[in-house]
C-alpha cells in the first residue's frame, strides 16, 4: 500500500510541481481509501466516434482543495519507484552494515 508520503517522495524525486496548473495553490486532497480507483482513457476513432478499451489505470488522484483541480497519477509508477527505492535504499543499509563489520 502507498502512504501519502511515498506519494510526495515520489512527486518531489520526479521533479513535479507541487502548485495547483489552474490557481496555483499547493493545498491539495488526496484520497488513500479509494486506492481501487482506475481511470478510463476514451479512444477518439477516425470518425469522431469514442471507444472505451477494456482495461482500466489504477490511478492516485488529488483534489485541489482551492479550484477543484483534478490531478492523477499512474499508481503503478509510483508502486514500482517505490520498490525500486526501497531496493537501493536496502542495499546501501547493507554495504554499511558490511564496512562496519570490517571494523
Amino acid at each position: 500500500m502507498l502512504t501519502n508520503d511515498d506519494i510526495a517522495d515520489f512527486l518531489a524525486a520526479a521533479g513535479a510541481n507541487p502548485s495547483c496548473g489552474i490557481c496555483g495553490q499547493n493545498n491539495w486532497f488526496l484520497n488513500q481509501e479509494d486506492a481501487a480507483r482506475t481511470a478510463m482513457i476514451l479512444k477518439n476513432s477516425a470518425d469522431g466516434s469514442f471507444t472505451i478499451p477494456p482495461a482500466h489505470i489504477p490511478i492516485i488522484w488529488m483534489v485541489c482543495n482551492n479550484c477543484g483541480n483534478l490531478r492523477m497519477h499512474s499508481r503503478e509508477v509510483i508502486e514500482q519507484w517505490k520498490a525500486k527505492h526501497r531496493k537501493s535504499s536496502l542495499s546501501v543499509v547493507k554495504q554499511k552494515i558490511r564496512q562496519f563489520t570490517k571494523i
